[in-house]
């Protein structure tokens, strides 16, 4: 497997300001205005890539709550449940 490279303190920074603006500096699990962190969907352990795509703002409370549960949050019903959070909660179909 290759090595998985770990971003500078900079290049971070400018990765998750974006992802933190998309999101509204706010969690996207418990909607509260609160310093957020950047919480990878896939893990880098699992393949996932440092991108906004798989990025999205938790507060550290929720950080905590969903990383040890990562499976269960990659899930449809979850994906669905992100998905609105970063599109700010649009009405949409939930899937089976």
């Amino acid at each position: 497997m290759p090595r998985r490279s770990k971003l500078s303190h900079e290049a971070w920074r400018l990765l998750t300001e974006p992802v933190f603006e998309r999101d509204g500096w706010k969690c996207v699990r418990c909607k509260r205005y609160r310093p957020v962190q950047a919480h990878h969907i896939l893990p880098k352990s699992r393949g996932g890539l440092d991108e906004p795509g798989n990025l999205v703002s938790l507060c550290a409370e929720c950080h905590e709550y969903v990383q040890p549960r990562w499976k269960l949050f990659l899930q449809p019903y979850w994906q669905w449940v992100l998905i609105r959070a970063i599109e700010g909660n649009v009405q949409g179909e939930r899937p089976a």
